[in-house]
Order: structure tokens, then C-alpha cells, then sequence
């Protein structure tokens, strides 16, 4: 499993574990610290979300570096057999 899988399998069993853990409040109480919970984790899962954006951006731009190396080697290439 991906590492985000276990972060979200954790979150969840931990809102899971507050939302039984209130079972001997009152049904308001118990719906207030559940939501709470829940969005803590909305909060920590959008964090993340804009933290792979940024990721994504790099690994993008790092890629089209590659690629247009990879595009000036390939020209080399073919010119040292003769081709072009």
C-alpha cells in the first residue's frame, strides 16, 4: 500500500476510535467531536494535496528538461553514424 493509503487508514481508524469513544456523551456532543475530527482531516488531506501539486509542477518541469536533453542526444547520436 502507498504511504497516503496508510495515512488515510489511520486518520480514519483514529476518527473512528473519537467517534466510539464518545458513546456515552450525548448525541450532539458525540456529532460535534466526530466533526471535528473529520475536519481535522480535511484540513491535513488538502495540505498534502497542495504539497503534490507543487510536487507534480517539479517532476513536470524536471521531465521536460529530460526530455529535450534526451531530444539533443538523439540528434548527436544520429549525426556521429551518419544519419543526418
Amino acid at each position: 500500500m502507498s504511504g497516503e493509503l496508510w495515512v488515510l487508514l489511520g486518520t480514519l481508524a483514529t476518527a473512528f476510535l473519537a467517534y466510539k469513544g464518545t458513546a456515552k456523551k450525548s448525541s450532539s456532543e458525540m456529532e460535534s467531536v466526530y466533526v471535528k475530527e473529520m475536519k481535522g482531516i480535511v484540513e491535513e488531506y488538502k495540505e498534502q494535496a497542495e504539497k503534490l501539486k507543487i510536487e507534480v509542477k517539479l517532476l513536470q518541469q524536471e521531465n521536460r528538461e529530460v526530455r529535450k536533453i534526451n531530444e539533443q542526444l538523439v540528434l548527436e547520436n544520429q549525426k556521429l553514424k551518419g544519419v543526418v
